[in-house]
């Protein structure tokens, strides 16, 4: 059994750990933390200490990878490094998930510019095996701004267990609506799409009476909690909780302004049919579920940078307040379509889970190609 080293960028996330428990056959991963973690990953120092004063001062994630080399040691025989977001100084060998080019050194573009040659020299190096990303969109922004990757970069996008069947009335006369978020993040609802999800419920509302709308997240003080037909949940629920919501939900909204948002995979594990956003980059329109394009408008992307990857998300966030009537109504439209015709929310949630079960989203994909990038890595 070989040792994979799992080093994240700061407190593990809940998607990480769909890696963690399920590895490949063969290898088995292992990790630590360092006191610095929680500090990375707590909500309120992430959007008012770390994206605006510690991100703009430094190189913030450059500076950790150099950090953690004394902090955070590493077991003796380990075989690979596997390290997220981040390069790795240690003198051994390694793989590294990227979710986006500038998030190796930080999410100041200024920082990125200066160590952008140093950054490149070490993903060129022969300690860096390979590069993994979750969608095709983060290899190009690669292949963008460093040179000579290509041969390095594997899409490998996220992957969720496979959920054991259970019995799923499709015909039934209430329709619940169901948006996922966060409770410990107050500004996951905000980015996610919480205020769209509102908008297009409301309008619903006026053409069907026979739909419920359950928010999983906590809204900001400023949304009205006692409104007809929703429920919130925005304090934590345990696990049994959670895959209940998601058994009863006939349709999952999610008008997310995040393109690396794992919640649709989640949903799909269940049969849930998704209606998105082009921000939505793990639904497939017509087969798993229903796409609205909204790209144009907002300024998701500069120079092949995601925005909400810099200093300049809270900007984006506030942006995102001033919803599109466009985007409202083609979301109206696309869900209106599932509410009506319980054939298409089965055939879409039926292809949804297939994805999940054996299909681009399933652990078994995914570790095909991690079994064959890791054999390589360590021989």
């Amino acid at each position: 059994m070989k040792k994979v080293f799992f080093e994240p960028a700061g407190k593990i996330h809940p998607s990480q750990f769909n890696l963690i428990n399920y590895p490949p056959e063969g290898y088995e991963f292992v990790t630590s933390k360092t006191p610095m973690d929680g500090f990375i990953s707590n909500s309120f120092i992430f959007d008012n200490i770390r994206l605006q004063v510690l991100d703009r001062l430094m190189p913030l994630t450059l500076a950790k990878s150099y950090i953690d080399k004394y902090l955070r040691p590493i077991p003796k025989g380990i075989d690979l490094l596997y390290c997220y977001n981040h390069i790795s100084p240690r003198k051994i060998p390694y793989v590294i998930h990227i979710e986006w080019a500038n998030v190796i050194v930080g999410r100041d573009l200024k920082w990125f510019n200066l160590f952008k040659k140093k950054v490149e020299k070490e993903l060129q190096s022969e300690l860096c095996r390979k590069i993994l990303v979750w969608s095709p969109e983060a290899g190009q922004s690669l292949n963008y701004h460093f040179d000579r990757l290509e041969d390095k970069i594997e899409v490998i996008p996220p992957a969720y267990p496979s959920i054991p069947p259970f019995k799923k009335d499709w015909n039934h006369t209430t329709i619940i609506i169901l948006f996922m978020g966060t409770t410990f993040l107050g500004r996951d609802y905000i980015e996610k799409g919480g205020d769209s999800t509102l908008q297009v419920f409301n309008q619903l509302r006026k053409k069907h009476n026979n739909i419920e709308l359950i928010i999983r997240a906590k809204p900001p003080r400023r949304v009205e909690r006692d409104i007809p037909g929703v429920t919130f949940y925005d304090s934590h629920i345990p696990r049994n909780l959670m895959e209940r919501l998601y058994q009863i939900a006939d349709i999952l909204l999610n008008p997310t302004h995040l393109m690396h948002n794992t919640v649709p995979i989640e949903a799909m594990a269940y049969g849930i049919p998704i209606v998105g956003t082009s921000m939505s980059n793990y639904v497939e329109d017509g087969k798993t579920g229903l796409v609205v394009h909204n790209i144009e408008r907002l300024p998701y992307f500069k120079n092949n940078m995601l925005t909400s990857e810099t200093t300049k998300r809270s900007w984006l966030i506030k942006q995102t307040l001033k919803t599109d009537p466009k985007t409202i109504w083609g979301l109206v439209d696309a869900t209106s379509s599932l509410i009506e015709d319980s054939l298409l929310r089965k055939t879409l949630g039926t292809q949804a889970k297939a994805e999940v079960d054996s299909g681009r989203f399933s652990i078994e994909n995914r570790n095909k190609k991690l079994r064959e990038i890791f054999d390589e890595a360590t021989r």
